[in-house]
């Protein structure tokens, strides 16, 4: 039986979203007046500051992008518990900038941010990334561990990698990022992404906020708009709504949930995707498949053939192992 994971479409979208807010370290700079204005961690807790900063960041992913949240965690209370753990521990990574302190002046940002600012990557000053202690070179799993504020060398699916220099434009783009402002073309090269009616191809993309369709970056199409799926006439639909083109109807309609158990890929002719990172199994010469619930961490995991791991792990050795840049040592 041959097997494909169905994955959200729009995730490399919102990527840059968990960046802005800080659920993950991708900074656009800020330096050490980061933690300055973050002020004293004296009598702040911090597996208080974690969940604060995470219940910050999972709602305002609810309320700009739901549809990732659905299918990376399921819901705001496990977005929140996931990444909560995974901040306890990069909070106790070695070399780290990151501080509890910070962390609530992050979650007290967040809340204000529109979702343009969100997913443009614009990262609100509370949450900028100071640099760490590591040298280039040295072992990492967050940004913020890094003297250069970049941990790179991420392989496609790992997590741990090493500390680097942000590639600037026209250099090649490492573990798939690029520094503040640029984004990486499929050529794996750097790139400043074209505003609105800037050209625009498969190596040259658009800002997050906008697609590319016919050569030119344009405003995302809404629901119920007629839409080329090719993208050779239209831009694509507004992803970041949860909206695709339907490539038999033409038009731009709202991808469903699939929960375990149930079916999932094409689903009478809709879109259906796996939620909290389900794995959609579908049988060889088919379009149809049934979701298999991620697996927990410390179980068995298949990044290809599934289950996956939950957010906040990876699959290390056949083995879902939660994030923890003490274990890239």
């Amino acid at each position: 039986m041959n097997t494909v994971r169905v994955s959200a479409f729009f995730v490399a979208t919102t990527v840059a979203s968990l960046c802005a807010l800080g659920a993950c370290s991708n900074s656009s700079g800020g330096g050490s007046s980061a933690r300055e204005d973050a002020g004293s961690d004296a009598g702040v807790d911090p597996a208080q500051a974690c969940a604060d900063l995470a219940s910050a960041t999972c709602k305002k992913l609810q309320a700009c992008a739901p549809l990732f949240v659905a299918t990376s965690f399921g819901d705001v209370a496990s977005c929140s518990a996931r990444a909560a753990t995974s901040c306890r521990a990069a909070l106790a990574a070695k070399g780290t900038s990151a501080s509890p302190a910070h962390h609530e002046a992050c979650g007290r940002a967040i809340d204000g941010e529109s979702c343009n600012d969100v997913f443009a990557g614009n990262t609100p000053s509370a949450c900028a990334i100071a640099p760490g202690a590591l040298a280039d070179g040295a072992a990492c799993g967050e940004d913020a561990q890094c003297a250069s504020a970049f941990c790179g060398g991420k392989a496609a699916g790992k997590y741990c990698g090493t500390c680097a220099s942000a590639p600037a434009a026209g250099a090649p783009c490492n573990g798939g990022r690029c520094g503040p402002s640029l984004a990486c073309g499929a050529n794996g090269t750097c790139v400043k992404p074209g505003g609105d009616g800037a050209s625009c191809d498969a190596n040259t993309p658009c800002e997050s906020t906008l697609s590319c369709g016919g050569g030119k970056c344009a405003t995302p199409l809404a629901s119920g708009a007629t839409c080329d799926p090719k993208q050779t006439t239209t831009p694509g639909c507004q992803a970041t709504a949860g909206l695709y083109c339907n490539a038999l109807t033409t038009k731009c309609e709202a991808v469903t949930i699939a929960s375990t158990n149930e079916l999932c890929g094409v689903v009478h002719g809709k879109l259906a995707f796996c939620s909290a990172l389900g794995h959609c199994r579908i049988p060889a010469n088919t379009v149809q498949g049934v979701c298999i619930a991620a697996a927990a961490d410390g179980a068995a995991c298949n990044d290809t053939s599934g289950p996956s791991c939950m957010a906040g792990a990876h699959c290390v050795n056949a083995v879902c192992t939660p994030d923890d840049p003490a274990a890239c040592l």
